[in-house]
């Protein structure tokens, strides 16, 4: 199995999905090597055109990640894992985000590394913001909302067009922020792209002024969306450096109409 491993890390070109494949991946068991050996063997990687492999196989060491659950590609199942279950993913993602940060701080690798964007992917699909739903976001969404104001991501639309997308941008700027800052840092950093009035933001001026800043969002890999932000962040005196990376797990309450999607989803997986 170590074999196979190896062969995947170490392959210069994108591997086709055989059935050889399929089985290595639904038989691979955390017990094969411990999370820090294989995070150090996959910093031999030099380009990221097998992520997709290689975090479904990083996905084996989160709890919530086991039995039926492997074959839920739209990731909803992550909302419905009791809270328990999701701290201890967190702990995993956490200690990925701890050797990457080591190994950057030590120069053992580049910032702009493939097993950054490995990592830092990794990190985002299992923070519980990724669903193929949109679920997680929006739940998350709500939260925020709730804390610092209205946030009418409809007045973003009119910037959207065939050569640029302000709204996934910004939803892309949302996620990275979330996952990787913290809600205060989102505060901030809304504040800086634009105006509040009665507790409502103004998107149509964030649109407007900084379209083109989001769009990059969708344009570049992660590592470089990082970059940006937090260069944005300092440059605006919301982060005094660009802060080591950090994770944060979201782990809602679910209200029913998940449950309902969840449901559906799981037929699909039966079906």
């Amino acid at each position: 199995m170590k074999d196979v491993l190896h062969s995947i890390i170490y392959a210069r070109a994108r591997l086709n999905m055989t059935e050889q494949l399929n089985l290595f991946i639904s038989k691979y068991e955390h017990s094969v090597l411990p999370l820090k050996q294989l995070l150090s063997l996959m910093t031999k990687i030099n380009h990221s055109l097998n992520n997709d492999i290689l975090i479904s196989i990083l996905a084996k060491y989160c709890p919530s990640s086991h039995g039926d659950n492997v074959k839920d590609s739209t990731l909803i199942y992550l909302l419905n894992q009791p809270k328990n279950v999701r701290q201890e993913d967190a702990d995993v993602l956490s200690q990925c985000i701890s050797f990457l940060t080591t190994m950057i701080k030590e120069k053992k690798i580049p910032f702009k590394h493939p097993f950054t964007n490995l990592v830092m992917t990794f990190c985002l699909m299992y923070s519980g913001l990724y669903d193929d739903y949109g679920i997680g976001l929006d739940i998350a969404f709500n939260d925020v909302e709730r804390h610092i104001g209205h946030l009418p991501i409809e007045d973003l639309l009119i910037y959207d067009n065939d050569l640029t997308q302000v709204t996934a941008g910004y939803f892309a700027i949302t996620r990275l922020c979330l996952v990787f800052f913290d809600l205060n840092c989102y505060k901030s950093l809304m504040h800086a792209l634009t105006t509040k009035t009665n507790n409502r933001f103004n998107l149509r001026l964030l649109g407007r002024n900084h379209g083109q800043f989001l769009h990059l969002f969708q344009t570049f890999p992660l590592h470089l969306q990082y970059q940006q932000l937090s260069s944005f962040m300092t440059k605006n005196n919301i982060i005094k450096t660009r802060m080591p990376l950090k994770i944060n797990v979201h782990i809602p309450d679910i209200p029913e109409y998940a449950a309902e999607y969840y449901a559906i989803d799981q037929t699909d997986i039966a079906a």
